[in-house]
Formats: C-alpha cells, structure tokens, sequence
C-alpha cells in the first residue's frame, strides 16, 4: 500500500486543530502549543524524509556493490538504521 502522496503541509482545520495533508488529510494533530506544532511539522516531513532515507540506502547499496569492504564500522549501524527508518514506515517491521 503506498502513503499519499507529497508535500503534505501544515494547516488548520475550520476549528482551529492542526491537520497535515496534501488535499487529503493525512493526520490530525492533537495538543497545543509548540510541541504539537512540532509534531505535526515532523509528520509533514514525512515523505520526504522517507524519500531521503531511500536515496541514501539506494546510494550505499550501490557503493557496497563496487566496494563491499569500505564501509566502517559507525556507518554499517547507520546503514542498518536507515533500512530499519524504511521498513518501519512502509509497514514491513510488525514488531520494531
């Protein structure tokens, strides 16, 4: 199943609430103040985060291909941290 679509951004509903979306509401932010406008800035970033994430593991991948023994040890983690970052969000992790 595939997320709606990007840039989701920030705005209110006719009530005042914090919605994010991209003509479809995607979320509904409860709270107030800076931190839900936080979190809800933070949940528009989502797609291209997901984008990011996704480059990067793409990039790795190819670099690994070519040079399979270059990658440090500090940057093995974070490349299994990103892979993680892009399961997680398309649903394929069901317990972390």
């Amino acid at each position: 199943m595939e997320h709606t679509p990007g840039p989701w951004k920030v705005g209110r509903d006719h009530d005042g609430s914090l919605k994010v979306g991209s003509g479809l509401d995607v979320a509904y932010v409860l709270g107030q103040g800076s931190g839900a406008e936080a979190n809800a800035r933070l949940i528009a970033a989502a797609p291209e985060l997901l984008e990011a994430l996704e480059r990067v593991a793409k990039d790795a991948d190819e670099s690994l291909m070519q040079h399979p023994d270059d990658l440090p040890a500090i940057l093995a983690v974070t490349y299994k941290q990103v892979r993680a970052a892009i399961k997680a969000a398309k649903g394929e992790l069901i317990n972390g």
